[in-house]
């Protein structure tokens, strides 16, 4: 469909803020399941901050995904100076939820962190209340392997892993 044929991922860059990022990142909905979120409160000043971090950090990877040319989340490589690279995902048009969007991002930035980092593992730490998440990151081919407090006491997480 013509939604599909305009969907595409870039890295990210500072003149890819906007409010519709902001927006999304402030939604309670949206950013319940995300650690950032928990910590601090998210403004323009904020992801201006994040963005330029991942873009000077040569350790990770911050990807923008788009449908013509509206930003509508955004994917993250990191520690990819490591044999287990970390992966999130955080898609905050939530008019795309439960629309396999996530798994399509996922399997394209997996094979990308695969060919491009030597890697054998790439893991993710997602809530375990986050139900379409988990589902995404098994449609995309992870595997359960643990379960963990999450960070910041925020309750539970379980770890997925995918291999080569």
């Amino acid at each position: 469909d013509l939604q599909r044929d305009s969907a595409y991922i870039k890295v990210m860059s500072l003149s890819d803020i906007n409010t519709t990022y902001l927006e999304g990142m402030q939604n309670p909905e949206v950013s319940k399941f995300l650690t950032s979120t928990k910590t601090e409160k998210v403004t323009l000043e904020s992801l201006r901050l994040f963005v330029s971090e991942n873009i000077n950090n040569t350790s990770s990877v911050l990807f923008g995904f788009f449908i013509e040319e509206n930003l509508c989340g955004t994917i993250r490589l990191h520690n990819t100076n490591c044999q287990i690279v970390d992966i999130g995902i955080a898609i905050f048009d939530k008019s795309l939820w439960g629309k396999s969007w996530a798994t399509e991002i996922l399997k394209k930035v997996v094979l990308f962190a695969f060919e491009n980092y030597g890697i054998s593992h790439i893991a993710a730490g997602i809530d375990v209340n986050n139900v379409g998440s988990i589902k995404a990151f098994k449609k995309a081919g992870f595997t359960h392997v643990s379960s963990t407090p999450k960070k910041y006491n925020l309750g539970l997480a379980i770890r997925m892993e995918h291999k080569i």
